[in-house]
């Protein structure tokens, strides 16, 4: 009886292909990437962004700027003050928080155009335009900027994919 009600739960559930996009049982639905992400856990990564290479010379950052990013990183927006889920633009350098907080992270691409930003807690990049996660090892600017914040928060570089230069 118990596994019958669970099954009975379970059907109800859409169900989720990585692959093909969401479907319900008898057509694929194509939500906004937030909702994929937010209902599977799983989001994929780019490896090619026209955006970040239109910033990348704004992408220059000293470890210790980087450092002073991620040790205050508190939501910069008027009456935020949230600590958590927080992401630094990387045109402009401010952090404000992300989507699953209070979405000012999403405001401030809307309103200003800024396309890529980095979380701080994960050092995960997202491009607002690509509307995908930006792979950090196959797009050389990301991982410059992914290795600058990596010792701004850990103290040491990562590996270089890329090969020593």
């Amino acid at each position: 009886f118990l596994q019958a009600a669970i099954q009975g739960e379970l059907d109800k559930l859409p169900v989720v292909n990585f692959v093909k996009g969401l479907h319900d049982g008898k057509r694929k639905i194509r939500p906004n990437d937030q909702d994929v992400g937010s209902l599977s856990g799983y989001a994929s990564a780019t490896h090619k962004c026209p955006h970040i290479m239109k910033i990348k010379d704004k992408l220059e950052l000293s470890v210790k700027d980087a450092k002073a990013l991620v040790n205050a990183a508190t939501c910069c927006a008027d009456n935020c003050g949230n600590t958590k889920e927080n992401w630094v633009c990387l045109t402009c350098k401010k952090v404000l928080c992300g989507r699953f907080a209070k979405g000012h992270m999403v405001k401030h691409n809307e309103e200003t155009g800024h396309q890529v930003a980095m979380g701080i807690g994960d050092l995960s990049f997202w491009c607002y335009g690509c509307r995908s996660y930006l792979h950090h090892l196959a797009i050389r600017p990301v991982y410059d900027i992914y290795d600058v914040f990596h010792q701004a928060k850990f103290g040491e570089k990562v590996a270089q994919p890329f090969g020593a230069q």
